[in-house]
């Protein structure tokens, strides 16, 4: 019996369709960029089906998929501190949300529901078996000694932040709702990693987030009822190249709820807003608009209706007087 050999993450390179010693034919290669493409959305022509694995350095592998490969944050972490898995990673837990799962993980049934039909057992063991990373990683964490488990370097990580802006005018009510704003703005440019593979996700995640609060602020609609809000629609939000992945979106909206704002996506019709790999379609069949919108509200721990007010006045000034350059100061938190 062959050796189990564990890519960084946890996915399985030895029981990949397109590890070396699994393309040794182009019937081989053919069915495993079929399956992919089928399960993944991921189009790999048949003769790039070829990987020495994750284990092996750059400088001495061969990959096809080494352009993948070396933009893969767990990847270069794992190496950066010569850790041989996640699982040998003293920060293993706290990185099993932020990136091992959040990042890459799937199950059959993910993969079943975006596919929209159930697959057979060859194919859950050819395609996704070797990728259900986190299953990997807790039988690889269960079976290891303390004395394996190594601490990775810390990576720091100062956020800039501006601090609130004392000449700012308002009412009573205004300044506390601004000042609210304010500390949701600073907490998100806050949300730093302790590692390079946790810095790495959450810095893309830090700007997206801001992204899309510039999004709203620079082209969504005001909106009192029923509950103030901005409204945009989705052809709107794809144009800005956030990401148009469902799953993805509705992950940054719960990161969003934790700091009092409310995001939604909200289907203009029960079916066929959404492509079979879950993403977000830019128009429908009957309209060349998008099938779905969306809405951002405030709790009142990020100043209620008067800070998503704020949000759009703020983020208006700040594209006026710098801008496309605008949104680098947002992140900062600057209001003026």
């Amino acid at each position: 019996m062959s050796k189990t050999i564990y890519a960084k993450c946890g996915f399985v390179c030895s029981s990949c369709a397109a590890y070396k010693d699994n393309v040794k034919n182009k019937k081989q290669r053919q069915r495993g960029s079929e399956a992919w493409k089928k399960f993944y959305g991921f189009k790999l022509k048949p003769e790039n089906m070829y990987c020495d694995g994750c284990q092996v350095p750059d400088e001495k592998n061969k990959s096809k998929l080494m352009k993948y490969m070396r933009t893969c944050p767990i990847r270069v972490c794992a190496f950066k501190n010569k850790i041989k898995t996640c699982a040998h990673c003293s920060e293993y837990r706290q990185c099993m949300y932020n990136l091992v799962i959040f990042y890459s993980g799937v199950d059959r049934k993910s993969v079943e529901k975006r596919v929209g039909a159930l697959i057979s057992d060859r194919d859950y063991h050819d395609f996704v078996e070797p990728f259900e990373n986190h299953k990997h990683l807790r039988k690889i964490r269960s079976s290891i000694k303390k004395k394996d488990i190594k601490k990775p370097a810390p990576v720091e990580v100062k956020p800039k932040v501006t601090p609130f802006p004392e000449k700012l005018r308002g009412s009573k009510k205004q300044m506390a709702a601004y000042k609210k704003l304010h500390t949701v703005l600073a907490k998100i440019a806050a949300m730093t990693g302790k590692t390079y593979g946790q810095e790495a996700v959450l810095k893309k995640r830090r700007e997206r987030l801001f992204k899309m609060l510039w999004t709203f602020g620079c082209y969504g609609q005001f909106k009192k009822k029923p509950r103030a809000h901005l409204y945009l629609d989705g052809s709107t939000y794809l144009n800005q190249k956030i990401t148009g992945h469902y799953g993805t979106v509705i992950n940054y909206c719960k990161t969003l709820k934790t700091f009092g704002v409310n995001c939604k996506i909200i289907p203009r019709i029960k079916k066929g807003w959404l492509t079979p790999m879950g993403w977000l379609r830019s128009k429908s069949k009957r309209e060349k608009q998008a099938p779905w919108y969306m809405t951002i509200s405030f709790g009142q721990k990020a100043g209620g209706t008067v800070g998503v007010k704020f949000l759009k006045t703020n983020v208006t000034k700040l594209k006026k007087k710098h801008g496309k350059r605008g949104i680098r100061y947002l992140m900062n938190a600057r209001m003026i």
